[in-house]
């Protein structure tokens, strides 16, 4: 029999990859695919610094979510 996983651990994964998606949106917004919008005025801004940085962190959040996914995997113990 196997553990369940708790549901606040499940609740941080669900957020986790929802902020996931916000840093691969700012990363394509950084790279001047999608634009910068403030109202009805929108731009498009291009730096690549910023894009690294978010995209360096939406791979990080990514593989926070992966790591939630597959804990009971990791410990042998957790099959038993």
């Amino acid at each position: 029999m196997y553990k369940k996983r708790p549901l606040g651990i499940t609740i941080l994964a669900l957020l986790v990859a929802i902020a996931a998606i916000v840093a691969a949106y700012h990363t394509l917004q950084f790279l001047h695919i999608l634009p910068f919008s403030l109202g009805p005025i929108r731009f498009f801004a291009f730096d690549l610094l910023g894009a690294i940085f978010w995209g360096l962190t939406a791979l990080a959040l990514i593989w926070v979510v992966n790591a939630q996914g597959n804990w009971c995997a990791a410990r042998p113990t957790c099959l038993r």
